[in-house]
């Protein structure tokens, strides 16, 4: 808050009632902190400009915004917050160096697929070595969320990483769990429930709507 000034909370609750999706260059860290002052933003689909977008895969080295500016061609001032707002719109507009697509469209495409957060419980520890060369990432079990290698993938790996795990890592009499997330709780802190167990040898639920909310 600046001294002497104070967010009118109608004014944004009537703003995002015309939002259809909420974007923020790192919205694992926005998406909480907005959700805390205002509870319409859990509400809402949200996508991250930093990691909806390959933007190595476009050769742009680092995902970090003024890098992203540089890369793209134009200068952001960087840590305060209109700049690196319209810095953001800014670098969405442009087109990647690798396809020529626009950056908005890349990250639309992404934060309209389904993914599935794996989690390895009960996982014996002598696992470690083996789930991070695979690309697990640890949760140390901080704030009340689980104390366990987790990893995210898409709708059309999750199958196969399933049986991996079971193959790899997972006893017979272990159960896998998986949280299915999309945009309208990614990036907030009900990503980090368990989700449920589930039989790898069982269909996965189809997701019919093929990730697509209609208003986008």
């Amino acid at each position: 808050m600046v001294a002497g000034h104070r967010i009118d909370d109608s004014a944004v609750n009537d703003l995002l009632s015309r939002v259809v999706l909420v974007i923020a260059h790192h919205a694992d860290f926005d998406r909480r902190f907005l959700e805390k002052r205002l509870p319409t933003f859990a509400t809402e689909h949200w996508a991250c400009s930093r990691f909806d977008i390959d933007w190595k895969a476009a050769g742009i080295r680092s995902s970090a915004l003024e890098f992203v500016a540089y890369s793209l061609g134009f200068f952001h001032d960087q840590h305060r917050a209109a700049s690196d707002c319209r810095a953001t719109v800014h670098a969405l507009a442009q087109r990647l160096p690798d396809t020529g697509r626009l950056a908005l469209q890349a990250l639309l495409e992404q934060a309209r697929l389904p993914t599935w957060r794996l989690w390895t419980r009960d996982a014996a520890i002598e696992k470690k070595d083996v789930l991070k060369a695979r690309g697990y990432s640890w949760s140390p079990g901080e704030f009340g969320r689980p104390k366990c290698w987790y990893r995210n993938v898409l709708d059309s790996d999750r199958a196969a990483e399933a049986a991996w795990l079971r193959a790899k890592v997972m006893g017979p009499d272990q159960a896998l769990w998986a949280l299915r997330i999309t945009a309208k709780d990614r990036y907030s802190d009900r990503c980090w429930a368990w989700g449920d167990p589930v039989d790898i040898a069982l269909e996965w639920a189809a997701d019919r709507s093929e990730g697509r909310w209609s208003a986008i």
